[in-house]
């Protein structure tokens, strides 16, 4: 069709100069050609030197370059296709298609409590959404063709978010924990080159490029929970949160961790900190009661956004002021 969003990929390096293009309604400028910041990616990995972790109480340490190191071997053995890795257990890989080598990963050390979570893309698998399960599919056209490759790179971003926005308001439920977090990528990565054309109101030509493999290391969270807290009462006050944070954190309840220390105060540990507004393509500010309202105006909202939205609304959209418009800090 004239005029259709169209983007087209390929590696920005290497022998294979293969592009691919898809055109699609779905896709605007946001968040795909303005979420990755090279600068932000940089000042935000794991730093060089010593990291501090607790178990059981007690402090240990240990050097940065050993995880990086295990983690350049981890990306080896996914490169060629293993089923299981040396110095890790997988804990998560409904996402992630091994004969395509793309989607996500999530895979836990085995002798240190840090959790990896490996982002993996090419210029084919980025555009060709349903080959990583079904939730990808609905992701794309509500996300505006963004996907987890791209709303991962905001979760170091709205980490720091959260905690300004905390630090200003405190939430007056519980006490916000969040995991540290970083950056990491192989030596020799390569990024992926993205070129659109026709993007938004006023048919734009755009470009960006992304890292075609990274990852966050993060704390692993092993938390009992101590509480004498009903799962209504765990999903209020986890709805609560989203709300009083205006829903940049998704409110599915496997991202909320309870407990109380010794004072009985409530801790709520934040698991997952993607901006959760990129992955649904919400831009106005909302507030739900309940789950419930929340997964019914979700369905409602991927039912329009994937089979309903004609290009005239989606214009229409595009010229709206974004008031979620996810920003580094």
């Amino acid at each position: 069709m004239e005029n259709t969003p169209t983007i087209t990929t390929r590696w920005t390096q290497g022998k294979d100069q293969r592009s691919y293009t898809i055109a699609d309604s779905h896709i605007e400028k946001y968040p795909l050609f303005t979420i990755f910041d090279q600068t932000h990616f940089n000042q935000n990995k794991i730093p060089q030197g010593f990291l501090v972790y607790h178990v059981d109480g007690i402090a240990h340490h240990v050097d940065s370059t050993i995880l990086m190191t295990l983690c350049e071997q981890l990306a080896q053995e996914v490169t060629a296709k293993k089923r299981k890795f040396t110095h890790f257990k997988i804990l998560q890989k409904k996402n992630f298609n091994r004969r395509h080598m793309c989607g996500l990963l999530v895979v836990k050390f085995n002798d240190y409590p840090f959790v990896v979570k490996l982002f993996i893309e090419n210029p084919q698998s980025l555009i060709n959404y349903w080959c990583k399960g079904f939730e990808p599919i609905f992701f794309w056209n509500m996300g505006n063709g963004a996907g987890r490759h791209i709303c991962g790179l905001t979760r170091i971003g709205n980490q720091t978010i959260i905690k300004n926005r905390l630090a200003c308001a405190p939430f007056p439920l519980a006490t916000i924990d969040i995991p540290r977090k970083w950056f990491w990528e192989p030596k020799k990565n390569n990024y992926i080159n993205i070129d659109g054309i026709n993007i938004g109101m006023n048919d734009e030509t755009c470009h960006t490029q992304l890292p075609g493999m990274y990852a966050i290391i993060a704390d692993y969270i092993a938390i009992h929970d101590n509480t004498a807290l009903l799962p209504d009462d765990k999903k209020y006050i986890s709805m609560s949160l989203c709300n009083h944070l205006d829903l940049i954190i998704d409110p599915h309840a496997n991202n909320y961790m309870f407990n109380s220390d010794a004072s009985n105060t409530l801790h709520i540990t934040l698991i997952d900190t993607e901006y959760f507004p990129v992955m649904v393509g919400l831009k106005k500010r909302k507030k739900f009661e309940t789950h419930f309202d929340w997964y019914a105006y979700l369905i409602e909202k991927c039912v329009q956004d994937t089979f309903y939205q004609s290009k005239h609304i989606r214009t229409y959209s595009c010229m709206q002021p974004n008031e979620l418009l996810f920003q580094f800090v």
